[in-house]
């Protein structure tokens, strides 16, 4: 009798104290998100997020920390080669009342690059707020660097923006985020994406054989309350069709191209830039055509954001259409559009 209830302490003792180990360890676990894009249909960037749960510092000050660390790696579809990889890694110290800031930056802000075929070349900033601390960082690819040298040409532009306000809460946005909702079990870490605040689209004939549709969305980040930094994104879309002798037979595509300008306003600092751009073509079907297409960031000064797009549609050896589009954002977050010839 008394070793069967001895047996059944042991045993309840065991069953709670396994409950106390499982709990321990979730709370420990790392928060976590992986996501990919392809490029020209060529290329793959792979992002990785992971968010550190929250450490006391001190209890007597009650000081807070986190850690959120960025990988990012760009590689060959066809044979998996490496290209090149930029890795951030950032630590918030806050006290949840008055504060949170970088507390040193040699040893809190941490950008890491290795270079394969292409070269990164980024710009990593910190922008206190009054109840959020923001750390920017800002990157291009390059391709055909020349040996021993940093020049080589414009593939590609990235951002990595990570956000934390005096509570602890984290928000991350690069340009990788999209346009749809990212489920995930994250403790205070905002994985919010971007939501569909305006569209518009023009139709118009460049010729008696071309037809050209303009399509424009943008979206805006849904983020943190404490933040300042109010982010946007422009996508246009640019559909050719050539049109048949007979009115009736539909139209075909030959040439869909589009592109996308991320942009970061405030109200507050009045200060607005364009974080980058992407773009994706795809060349037209038939043989009597043919196109590229660049996109940038342009900025010209602070307080105004600037990306640009450009893509010729050829026939024959001559060029048909110029399409040669700014698209701007001011520090209230209005956008404009400059057209070129």
């Amino acid at each position: 009798m008394l070793k069967n209830k001895l047996f059944k302490i042991i045993n309840i003792i065991c069953f709670v104290f396994s409950i106390f180990i499982i709990n321990a360890h979730a709370n420990n676990i790392n928060n976590n998100i992986s996501r990919q894009k392809i490029l020209n249909n060529k290329y793959i960037v792979q992002e990785n997020i992971e968010c550190s749960p929250e450490e006391i510092i001190s209890e007597n000050r009650q000081l807070f920390k986190k850690s959120v660390k960025i990988t990012r790696k760009y590689t060959n579809i066809k044979n998996n080669e490496f290209l090149c990889d930029l890795d951030m890694n950032v630590i918030f110290t806050y006290d949840k009342k008055n504060f949170v800031e970088i507390q040193s930056p040699e040893k809190d802000l941490i950008v890491t690059k290795n270079s394969g075929k292409w070269r990164i070349r980024d710009c990593a900033e910190i922008l206190p707020e009054n109840k959020s601390c923001d750390i920017l960082n800002k990157f291009v690819g390059l391709k055909n660097v020349k040996l021993g040298t940093k020049i080589g040409d414009y593939f590609v532009s990235g951002h990595m923006l990570i956000s934390c306000d005096i509570s602890g809460n984290i928000t991350v946005n690069t340009d990788l985020n999209s346009e749809h909702n990212i489920n995930s079990n994250c403790d205070n870490l905002n994985f919010s994406e971007y939501k569909n605040i305006y569209k518009n689209q023009v139709t118009h004939d460049i010729s008696d054989k071309l037809r050209k549709k303009e399509e424009i969305y943008v979206s805006k980040f849904k983020n943190n309350k404490n933040q300042d930094n109010k982010l946007l994104r422009v996508t246009r879309l640019v559909t050719y069709k050539e049109l048949g002798d007979n009115p009736n037979k539909k139209c075909e595509v030959i040439n869909v191209s589009k592109n996308e300008s991320n942009f970061r306003y405030n109200t507050r600092t009045k200060t607005a830039s364009c974080l980058s751009t992407h773009g994706e073509n795809l060349d037209a079907k038939k043989n009597s055509y043919s196109s590229n297409m660049y996109t940038r960031t342009a900025n010209t000064s602070p307080f105004i954001g600037h990306g640009y797009s450009g893509l010729k549609l050829k026939a024959f050896g001559g060029t048909v259409d110029n399409d040669s589009c700014e698209m701007v954002c001011d520090n209230k977050g209005e956008i404009s559009f400059v057209y070129h010839d």
